[in-house]
């Protein structure tokens, strides 16, 4: 077993102090931890402080795999790499780098943490996860620690700007022993951890209900609603407080404590985010497969880099649009703009045009901030959108074209 990093035997009392003040925190199952290394331990994804609820109260240290966006920003990539010790994780590619790191982690016995799911819940429902993922484990051959974070997603949900008030339970659902898993097929093991980490809040809360509490539980939701019921696809959703609105058509919904959604004025079928979601989602679906997309607006951006071979290759700062197409991502920037003169960017009179195609990108995914990057021909793309755009229907045209089988989840 390694020796814990001194800034996570520092850090981990006050982390249990501060949850035991801030939260409602409750443990069940730590009886199942196995005494010592290596294993894994994995976990559903619902809440950005997720390592830091279940680090603490691990009797080892865990090494906890993290997006590798995350180890470029200067600072934190030095904290979570020199004194955390965590393990960057390329996400939607492969990533022979950090096989061989977990390969070195399980020989010395540590402990690894990793979130199948690879990216946070928008709206409290399991993320279906890549299969390689069991043939991972299958090869490392060491146990395998399920847990579920039960309530998490509402204390501060993936799209909100501010948190909310209210239960935690984190639940050891089964360790599974390397014996077990070899005795399993693949498509076994694989449902067997999609039954254990798949938790659904909607089911949580349709079971036993319980209150979130904020005044500002729906700000931030336009980042994940671009399409309404009876409005045309550029209507501009909008929030305040407790209430979703899109004033084109006179929509006014309110959220209550247990995130169910409530008629003001208007017409809304839907009892709930995930319900809106699994729509809006179906529709865009519906569109594409007829050759064609709904007439979405223009979403501004503040921020657009490119990276090569690890190394930023282009910073711009400004005023840009960013355009959903059938065929990829049609991105506009000044004329005047560094970024206008680097390929696939064409200059015209006043601005500069360049088309990423979908067929020709082998990830996208949505991280921090209202902000999606994509790799295309051995290039990291990464715009930031403004505060509040729709970012997320980037993500679910790239994963239903890539992954069909994905809208069924």
């Amino acid at each position: 077993m390694s020796t814990m990093p001194l800034l996570t035997r520092v850090l981990r009392p006050l982390f249990r102090a501060y949850f035991s003040l801030c939260f409602s925190l409750e443990w069940d199952g730590l009886d199942r931890i196995p005494r010592s290394g290596p294993y894994i331990i994995i976990s559903n994804h619902v809440h950005i402080m997720d390592p830091f609820f279940i680090s603490p109260y691990m009797p080892h240290n865990v090494r906890w795999m993290a997006g590798s966006y995350l180890f470029r920003m200067k600072a934190l990539g030095s904290i979570l790499a020199r004194f955390l010790t965590s393990i960057p994780k390329n996400q939607g590619r492969n990533d022979m780098q950090m096989m061989r790191i977990l390969t070195a982690a399980f020989k010395k016995g540590e402990v690894v943490g990793l979130f199948p799911e690879a990216t946070r819940t928008w709206d409290g429902e399991p993320i279906a996860f890549d299969k390689a993922l069991v043939k991972l484990i299958r090869i490392f051959k060491v146990p395998v620690v399920c847990i579920n974070l039960e309530g998490g997603y509402f204390l501060h949900p993936r799209w909100a700007y501010s948190a909310r008030k209210g239960p935690l339970t984190i639940r050891v659902v089964e360790t599974l022993m390397p014996q077990d898993i070899e005795a399993m097929t693949l498509d076994a093991l694989y449902q067997r951890i999609e039954k254990n980490i798949g938790f659904s809040h909607r089911a949580m809360q349709q079971k036993t209900p319980l209150p979130y509490r904020s005044t500002r539980r729906t700000e931030g939701i336009s980042q994940i609603l671009y399409l309404t019921p009876g409005a045309p696809a550029d209507a501009l959703i909008s929030s305040q407080g407790d209430i979703i609105r899109c004033p084109q058509i006179g929509l006014e919904v309110r959220m209550d404590e247990y995130d169910r959604l409530h008629v003001v004025s208007g017409t809304c079928p839907f009892p709930d985010i995930p319900a809106w979601r699994e729509w809006e989602r179906h529709m865009l679906h519906e569109a594409y497969s007829k050759g064609t997309l709904p007439a979405f607006r223009p979403d501004k951006g503040a921020r657009l880099e490119m990276f090569s071979d690890e190394r930023l290759r282009l910073r711009y700062i400004g005023d840009f649009l960013a355009c959903l197409e059938k065929e990829g991502i049609r991105i506009i920037v000044p004329a005047h703009s560094r970024a206008a003169s680097l390929p696939p960017f064409e200059r015209k009179k006043k601005e500069a045009v360049a088309i990423f195609l979908f067929s020709e990108m082998t990830s996208l995914i949505v991280n921090a901030k209202c902000t999606m990057e994509f790799s295309l021909q051995g290039k990291v793309w990464r715009l930031r959108l403004k505060k509040g755009e729709p970012v997320l229907k980037y993500s679910d045209l790239f994963t239903d074209i890539k992954n069909p089988e994905s809208r069924s989840s």
